[in-house]
């Protein structure tokens, strides 16, 4: 069976569980009955955001909407193996999405794991350096709100690009915002994207920032929208 099919009996199959039609559901995600309609058939993709969301209505984990966890599993023609999960190391903490935040010993220390469907990471499925961590306030509430899981992974600072989001630490204390650098002034500019303008940029000049660090980029990021 292919997996969007898969995705889309398990949510019949909680909806029904539920006593919930298909426009009870609708409702719930602010969409149309036909578009339940449509995953329910998997004919259309349930993305990331609507499988946390179902998780929340269904009181479920989201490992739930995919096949049991194994090695491996087949979809479609049974000539495809695909990874059905794999587990990464999750910071019992949080990071900052406001002010810093001190993490000691982030990859040391207070360590747990989380298991996260491949259908998830863009790719980036079973790398061992990502880590996943809490969003904690609103200076990015534009793409990251408060309390969402971010995955981050370690990365090289001359790859990054104008507008990745990353963590970043000055003498330990860690935030994530907008990674912005400004070759002409010769300075490294943090950046909210956040819908309260109370929240300004953070300047380093590039030669005076011994105690900066950049723990990693965010590569993928799953929403909790409450």
């Amino acid at each position: 069976m292919e997996l969007n099919k898969y995705i889309g009996t398990k949510i019949k199959h909680f909806r029904e569980a539920q006593s919930l039609t298909q426009d009870d559901l609708a409702e719930k995600l602010d969409t149309t009955r036909q578009s339940v309609s449509r995953y329910e058939n998997g004919e259309r993709k349930a993305n990331q955001d609507l499988l946390f969301r179902l998780a929340s209505i269904f009181n479920v984990t989201v490992d739930e909407f995919f096949p049991p966890r194994q090695t491996s599993s087949t979809f479609g023609s049974g000539k495809t193996s695909v990874m059905v999960n794999a587990m990464y190391h999750m910071y019992n903490g949080s990071v900052a999405a406001g002010l810093p935040d001190t993490i000691d010993a982030v990859f040391e220390d207070d360590l747990d794991e989380i298991a996260v469907p491949d259908y998830l990471m863009n790719g980036y499925a079973g790398n061992k350096d990502i880590l996943f961590m809490r969003v904690n306030g609103d200076s990015m509430n534009n793409v990251i709100p408060h309390s969402s899981l971010v995955g981050i992974k370690k990365w090289d600072v001359n790859n990054l690009k104008n507008n990745d989001i990353v963590v970043f630490s000055d003498n330990g204390e860690f935030s994530m915002k907008r990674y912005i650098k400004d070759d002409k002034n010769n300075r490294i500019i943090f950046r909210p994207d956040s819908s309260d303008e109370s929240f300004s940029d953070l300047t380093f000049n590039i030669d005076d920032s011994v105690d900066l660090k950049i723990l990693g980029k965010i590569i993928v990021s799953i929403i909790n929208y409450d």
